[in-house]
């Protein structure tokens, strides 16, 4: 169910530049450039993204998020923060504020900090691990969003060192965005053996 592949392979590029930047750049420090530089870049007029109807064509944005700061994963208040503020940068609308909790794991390893809210579009959710200095997040809506504003904020947030996103389409119109992706039940066959096919196959 992946989007075009055009749009990927610009996405990919996007998000390799981000992480390769050096620490002296832009992105990480922005009061560095200098006053003629901020006023060129003032000057550029920004592209705005094409969102589509909603519930039609929705994007499933799903990231594996590696070295990061283990302070900051820890920090419920700072995991809160991050799921207050993302929906508003990606033009989301909250419907629950974040339901965010320190778990305690049997192995010291696995503790860490779960959040979720609830967006009209759909939900985001993140979960960290801080003694592995990773987190897993997700983030579903039912119309497009910008992916790349996602994408920095969240590297800047938790200060990622490197990334696997994945980013898929969803929707109403699902099949027919990925027609070679649909399952079909056959009357004339078991349930249980499409399934089985389809797993196999994935």
């Amino acid at each position: 169910m992946c989007l075009s592949s055009k749009k990927n392979i610009k996405i990919k590029k996007f998000i390799n530049k981000l992480l390769h930047k050096k620490k002296d750049s832009f992105f990480f420090f922005p009061f560095s450039l200098t006053k003629r530089k901020r006023e060129e870049k003032g000057k550029k007029k920004k592209k705005k993204m094409i969102i589509t109807k909603l519930h039609n064509k929705g994007s499933h944005l799903m990231i594996d998020a590696y070295d990061c700061d283990e302070r900051l994963l820890s920090d419920v208040n700072h995991v809160t923060e991050f799921l207050k503020t993302l929906p508003k940068i990606i033009d989301m609308t909250i419907i629950m504020p974040p339901k965010v909790m320190d778990y305690k794991a049997a192995i010291p390893e696995d503790d860490g900090v779960t959040g979720f809210t609830v967006i009209a579009e759909s939900h985001i959710s993140i979960h960290t691990y801080p003694k592995r200095n990773f987190f897993a997040f997700d983030c579903f809506s039912c119309k497009e969003f910008d992916i790349k504003k996602a994408v920095k904020y969240i590297v800047n947030h938790f200060k990622v060192g490197h990334m696997v996103p994945q980013i898929t389409t969803r929707g109403f119109d699902s099949r027919e965005f990925n027609p070679d992706k649909v399952v079909r039940f056959d009357k004339n066959k078991k349930s249980e053996e499409i399934i089985k096919s389809y797993v196999k196959n994935i």
